[in-house]
């Protein structure tokens, strides 16, 4: 049986309740029905790279401004490659995500997440 842990989060801008959805990936697989899901939506998940930069923060900016800052950081930091991206048929970024540990800095050798 997978194990989730909820930890509840309250962006400090605008109150909204939200949460974080922890597992461990070990044996994990995304259902099928997701997978058909994104298929027929041509959505694809990748790593982001460093020109994906400036694309990451425009679409944090205007979609998720609490969110913003913390992206800002991470990518300056050198930690870009622990972004991931959903993508649309058009290539435009439709999500973003941390895939990092924020205990640890970023631009580092000892986690890959792909």
């Amino acid at each position: 049986m997978t194990q989730v842990a909820i930890r509840p989060y309250t962006p400090e801008t605008d109150g909204a309740s939200a949460f974080d959805l922890m597992v461990h990936l070990a044996g994990y697989t995304t259902p099928a029905a997701v997978m058909a899901a994104m298929e027929a939506a041509e959505i694809r998940i990748e790593t982001a790279t460093p020109q994906d930069s400036a694309p990451i923060l425009r679409f944090e900016g205007h979609n998720f401004p609490a969110w913003l800052r913390y992206y800002e950081q991470w990518i300056a930091q050198g930690g870009v490659e622990d972004i991931v991206l959903a993508r649309g048929a058009d290539n435009a970024i439709l999500g973003t995500s941390f895939a990092m540990n924020f205990g640890v800095p970023a631009n580092r050798n000892d986690f890959v997440w792909h």
